[in-house]
């Protein structure tokens, strides 16, 4: 991850890349190579401000800010995964993280080109 960061080039026309970690402030509860597990969207707001910030610096920097956690957002109640309860529990979550106001499966379009006889992942 060293070789990761911000590329710039020097007067002589040299290209310098700087190390992300010094370019990113670290989040102060998660240490180089802890990953840390988001169970708020509060938090995941803040995670997310942190990836808009990295995108004005590089791709590389993006990547490093999604390498440092993953979601544990845990439904209310698991028990009844067929009820209507929790399918509106899991749409809420989905209306806050997308913004959008309904699902549709439009929404899932990814605009890549498939080969029908070649399955993924390949």
């Amino acid at each position: 991850m060293d070789r990761l960061g911000r590329r710039s080039r020097s007067e002589d026309g040299q290209t310098t890349t700087e190390p992300i970690a010094e370019i990113l402030a670290p989040t102060a509860d998660v240490q180089p190579g802890d990953v840390e597990v988001i169970t708020s969207l509060d938090r995941l707001d803040e995670k997310l401000a942190e990836i808009d910030a990295a995108w004005a610096i590089s791709d590389d920097a993006v990547r490093a800010v999604f390498g440092t956690f993953r979601m544990a957002i845990e439904p209310a109640d698991r028990s009844q995964p067929w009820s209507s309860a929790y399918r509106d529990s899991q749409f809420e979550l989905y209306h806050r993280i997308s913004a959008r106001p309904e699902y549709s499966t439009d929404n899932e379009v990814s605009g890549f080109q498939v080969d029908p006889k070649r399955p993924f992942p390949y």
